[in-house]
Order: C-alpha cells, then structure tokens, then sequence
C-alpha cells in the first residue's frame, strides 16, 4: 500500500534518531506566522543538543520540485525573524522519494545559495526508512576559450572576406574544429596616435574551444615542429596546441595571395581591445559546439561567448534562461557568479531574486561591469560623460504574462566630500604602481569595490523608486530620493578629486592606454 505524504512525514518525525541521532523533533507541521501575515508550515522542525534548527521539508512527488527548495529559503528567513535566530544556526534538509527532477534545481540552489542545503534520498521498506545522503556531480563541459587568441589584420575589407572564406573552408574539412571569428575594426582616430596598425584596419579575431584534440590535430596534418615554437615545446593545453597548429596552416594559405599582419595575444586582452575598437556582435561560428541542434552548448552559451562572457570580456554580460530547464539555469548561475565575483552587493540581491524564482519563469539579465572608478571619474574630465557607469537590468517574465524589472546603478551612498584619492588609492592597491598593474594585467580587480566604497560610492539595485537591500535572506525595500544619490551629486561635490585624477593619469600616461612606469617604482 502507497504511504501518503503525511504518513511518511509522521514515520520520520516518530524515528528521527533515525535519521539524525542527535535531533529531537520540535513539532511536526510547525506554524511560523509573521506579523503581516504571511504564514507557513515547517514540514519537521527539530532541534540538536546545542539549540541548533533543523528545517526538514519533504517532497514525495514529482511536482512542483523547485518550490520545496524555494520554501526551504523561505521558512529560513521566516524563523529568522520569528525566533530572532541567526541563519548560521540553521540546517536545512530536504527529503524525496524520487529525485529525478529535484537533482538539478538542487544541485544549483546549493552552488549558489548563502547557506548550505542538504539533500537526502529516502526509501521504505518493511517500515524501514534508509536515508541516501544526495552527491552532486561536478563534472562539467568545457566551455572555456583557448588562453591566446589570433588576431589577424589585413588592409581591405575584401582581403578580409577571402581570409573568412578560407577559414570556413578549412572548418568544413576539419569539422572537429570548434571557433569563433569577430570582425573588428581597428582604423579608429582616437587610437591611431598610441596603436599604429600601419593600414591593417580590417581584423579578424579567432578563439578556439574544446574540441576532439587528437582527431583535429590529426587531421590539420601540421608537424608539432613548425607550430611548437609558438608555444612551450611540452605544452599540454590541447585547446592551444590545436589552434597554434590552425593557424600554421591558415597562414599558409594566406602566403603569397592575401597581404595581412598577425598577432597572437592573451585571452585577457580582448577587453582591451574592445575598449578602443568596435567589434561586430554579429560573430562567425564553426563546429559542431555551436551548431543550433548541438547538445553541448546551447543558443544562448553562443550568445554568451559573442558578447564576450568566459574570459573573451571581462566587463559585459547578458543572458537568458528559463527555470522550465533546470541544467541551462545551472549553467547561467555559475557564469553569473564567475561575472560578479568582486560585485559583492549586486551579487548578493541577483542571487536572492534568483533563488525566489516561480517554477515557469523566463529570466534576462544584462550587465556592464567595468570595475574600474578612477577610469570613471577621467571619462567625466574628458568628456563629461563615461563610458564605465555600471548598469544591470534584470527582467523575469512570469507565466501569467505579468514582466517584473530591477536595475542597478552606481550610486553615491549619502553626500559627502572626499579628499586625497591619491592616498586612497595607496590604501586600497597599496601602492600606485599597484594600481597601474591592475589596468595592465586585470589580477586585482576586487580592489576596485572597496575603493569605491571608500569614495562612498555603492551598487544599488532598484525596482520603481525603491532599493532592494537583502541582509540574512531578507528583502526590505527602502525608499530612495534619486535626486541625492545619483553620481552627478559625486561629482559636484568632488571637484577636487576629479582635479586629483586629472593629474594622476597626466603624470603616469595613463590617458591613453599606456602605463608608465619610473625606476624608482621597482
């Protein structure tokens, strides 16, 4: 005979020791009710013996599976402010039957969330309960860009498109290969002055992505003698070595028909390039890892690698996914926090927003994150107005139709005046020529919130006129007067140092582009 949900509910609760033999069973159904309201029911809430909460939440279908998690967060925060406990004295476990479509909203709850969820597969037999404590796979499939692309110029736009028509040819007989081709256009006045392209106007960036190495490798038929020295003679970075070994053989079927100049350069520096040149979004995909049918990446991880996210650009990020596929949100999660590792503040509310999703939701988040305040503050002197100003709009349609939208912004937290940016950029780096090798190499870019805190500046997400602050899985909305707290009011309270930045980048070059450096730095 099938057990009811609430049979198997009071069969746990009556064996707890069972299951954990250091919890006592509080109540079963135990009724949180908050003061506006809202109320809910704990499916087992039990104590250990030094007070610590255990939330138990059982699911026995198949339906609904995301919500189970989602009431976890919920009950959570609700004992939190019931019982004026801290959420760190909180365990939170989750118990299912069947665990066929409850693993992967699981698997990216726990990636994400502030505090850990446990889960635990649960069979009966002969009135006997085994528990399965839930492991999560980690493997996960290679989407990451080769560490060097190429960057190929020629002087017309019709030598380009024969180089592209090249590039395909190869592909279609090599089809193991897997690359994406961005044209950019690098004749740009406000650049010629620093980075001369000597008439090579018309570029071609080429990255390259996993793909079967030796099968590729056989069949480029290119002796590791003639594409090595370009790397370390024992080089073991297969995404590498296939597309040093490519491009041997691109170049020479260049050789001798089309004129072009070539440079091989750091993953890390397509931000940079993308700073000074216009780069075409609409991108040139070959292998099957972007073919639309592919079971490896889907349109949106294209997407995903166009708009330069996983290494190609550091500053911008925008994606969709539905939480109908629970494997894609998993995907989107880990990138969005990759993305936003030194944003702790926008982090903190997406991942919130996030966690709260419906079952039927469609999510869209866009982001430009440069990270980068003091390059801010020199746009303003330049132009009065910056390029860096950080945005993030995220909208969630719900399955009534009904479209919910947050935006974020760089705010000043409340005037003030600041002075000695320069002493502040010590403290913060710990030294300029710190600084100036955090806008060379990107290592230190986490520096760069605290130094916006410092100035008094703060990522605010908004929705309407009101900020959202999360603080122990709470959401309150504050109101927000967005004429006091805008950056203009940073700026005109701060003359002096928007002075102070002038004369940093004149001293160091770093108007430009270019660092400089003086002997006594080193």
């Amino acid at each position: 005979m099938k057990m009811t949900e609430a049979e198997i509910r009071t069969l746990i609760a009556q064996n707890i020791k069972g299951f954990d033999p250091k919890l006592e069973v509080i109540e079963e159904e135990f009724k949180v009710e908050m003061d506006d309201g809202t109320r809910g029911f704990i499916d087992i809430l039990a104590r250990d013996e030094f007070g610590y909460l255990t939330i138990i939440e059982l699911k026995k279908s198949r339906v609904s599976e995301r919500s189970a998690i989602q009431q976890l967060f919920k009950y959570s925060a609700m004992l939190k402010e019931y019982l004026s406990i801290s959420q760190e004295k909180i365990r939170r476990v989750i118990i299912s039957t069947d665990w066929r479509e409850l693993k992967a909203p699981f698997a990216e709850s726990s990636a994400n969330a502030d505090y850990p969820i446990d889960g635990y597969k649960l069979s009966i037999s002969n009135g006997q309960l085994n528990y399965e404590k839930v492991v999560l796979a980690t493997e996960e499939i290679d989407r990451d860009p080769a560490i060097k692309f190429h960057l190929f110029k020629f002087s017309t736009q019709e030598d380009r498109n024969k180089a592209l028509g090249m590039i395909e040819e190869i592909s279609s007989d090599i089809t193991e290969l897997n690359l994406l081709v961005f044209k950019i256009e690098l004749d740009q006045p406000k650049s010629e002055k620093f980075f001369v392209h000597s008439n090579y106007g018309f570029g071609l960036i080429v990255t390259f992505f996993a793909c079967p190495y030796e099968k590729a490798l056989e069949k480029l038929n290119i002796e590791p003698i003639d594409y090595m020295p370009y790397g370390s003679i024992h080089c073991s970075n297969n995404k590498l070595l296939v597309s040093l070994a490519f491009n041997v053989k691109f170049t020479r079927s260049l050789a001798n028909i089309i004129d072009y100049r070539y440079e091989l350069e750091n993953l890390d520096s397509f931000s940079n390039y993308l700073s000074w040149y216009p780069v075409d979004n609409n991108y040139i995909s070959f292998g099957k890892m972007f073919s639309k049918a592919s079971i490896f990446m889907s349109k949106d991880d294209v997407l995903r690698h166009a708009n330069g996210v996983s290494g190609l650009h550091s500053y911008y990020f925008c994606e969709r996914f539905s939480t109908k596929n629970p494997a894609d949100s998993m995907v989107f999660r880990k990138s969005l926090s990759n993305f936003l590792m030194f944003n702790k503040e926008w982090l903190k509310i997406t991942n919130y927003l996030l966690n709260n999703l419906s079952d039927d939701d469609d999510v869209t988040v866009s982001i430009f994150n440069p990270l980068n305040v003091i390059a801010l503050i020199h746009d303003y002197i330049s132009s009065k107005e910056s390029l860096r100003i950080p945005e993030l709009h995220i909208e969630i349609k719900k399955s009534s139709g009904e479209i919910e939208s947050y935006r974020g912004a760089l705010m000043c937290e409340g005037r003030g005046i600041f002075s000695g940016v320069i002493d502040k950029i010590e403290e913060t780096y710990g030294s300029i020529k710190n600084f100036k090798l955090r806008l060379l190499n990107h290592k230190t870019p986490n520096k760069d919130e605290d130094l916006s805190t410092i100035l008094g500046l703060k990522h605010f997400v908004m929705k309407d006129d009101k900020r959202l602050i999360v603080g122990d899985g709470v959401l309150e909305l504050a109101d927000i007067d967005l004429k006091k707290v805008g950056l203009n009011v940073f700026f005109l309270d701060n003359i002096q140092v928007i002075d102070e930045v002038a004369r940093l980048y004149d001293k160091h070059g770093l108007s430009h582009g270019i660092v400089q450096f003086f002997p006594e730095e080193f």
